[in-house]
């Protein structure tokens, strides 16, 4: 029997930063994330310590939740940094955010439906009604298309912290 060995090359491995998300939220794009560490860190010499929370940016893409962390708060210091934040649980960039397709299905099949609506050839109030629905289409569509994603408290993340050289 042949057996495979998958051999990694060491410069292209990256010592991860363990954290969680902090607290039951939901994710729309745009919105502020909050994480915790899970570890203390040393970034841009700055000693970040273990349950310290640091904040991401989030946007979603491809049925992910992206975050950008560029600046962490240690009391009256901002320090910058330049984290990637990947989901622990398949070790992919971003949090898997499998609700932003559903989303953006049901927003497209309500705003075809909405949209098949017409009334030519009526008379004032007729389309004056229409002007209504017109009005009430754009309002659901605007408001379907927010994604909205919730992220349990404690899901296990890891940060890379990408200033720093791979282990060797």
């Amino acid at each position: 029997m042949h057996k495979t060995i998958l051999i990694l090359k060491l410069d292209s491995q990256f010592r991860a930063i363990p954290a969680i998300i902090d607290g039951d939220q939901k994710a729309v794009q745009g919105s502020v994330i909050k994480l915790k560490l899970l570890d203390s860190i040393i970034v841009a010499g700055q000693v970040i310590p273990k349950g310290h929370n640091i904040y991401g940016l989030g946007s979603f893409s491809n049925q992910r939740l992206n975050l950008e962390i560029k600046n962490i708060r240690m009391g009256n210091l901002i320090v910058p940094v330049n984290l990637t934040v990947f989901d622990q649980q398949d070790a992919m960039i971003g949090i898997n955010a499998p609700e932003a397709v559903l989303t953006d299905a049901v927003n497209n099949g309500v705003v075809n439906a909405a949209g098949s609506v017409s009334l030519p050839g009526f008379d004032l109030t007729t389309q004056l009604a229409g002007a209504g629905i017109d009005a009430a289409r754009s309002l659901l569509s605007k408001k379907l298309k927010r994604i909205k994603q919730p992220l349990k408290s404690g899901y296990p993340l890891l940060l890379r912290d990408n200033t720093r050289k791979p282990i060797k």
